[in-house]
């Protein structure tokens, strides 16, 4: 990440599990989105990271809302463990407007961009 924090209008999402980057087999997150210079824009997530998106994700949905259905923002926090500093991803979210994700549905839909993060609204 650029910068410390980041907003995201999540289109599409899925977990897999994979060795990628020189990290040993392990779950991943992967997200597209829509940034704040309107940009599609793809993300990685692993680790912690992945457990603070769910915890988002099941706080979202109690509120019998769709991660889509707003701005998630995602800002990195510093942690220190035996191996050294490392960051994890704590994730906030915000309600979008009824036109906004309409708009978004759209685009998604006309690009094949559709999965079950969708599929709720």
């Amino acid at each position: 990440m650029k910068w410390r924090e980041m907003a995201m209008e999540v289109i599409s999402y899925r977990t897999f599990e994979a060795e990628l980057f020189n990290y040993p087999r392990q779950s991943w997150l992967e997200m597209f989105f829509v940034d704040a210079e309107n940009a599609l824009s793809h993300i990685l997530f692993k680790g912690i990271s992945i457990e603070n998106f769910i915890t988002l994700y099941a706080d979202i949905l109690i509120k019998r809302r769709s991660v889509g259905e707003g701005i998630a923002t995602g800002r990195m926090e510093k942690r220190t463990g035996k191996e050294g500093d490392y960051y994890v991803v704590e994730f906030s979210w915000k309600e979008s407007t009824p036109a906004r994700v309409q708009e978004l549905v759209e685009f998604a839909e006309a690009n094949a961009l559709v999965n079950a993060r969708f599929a709720q609204l």
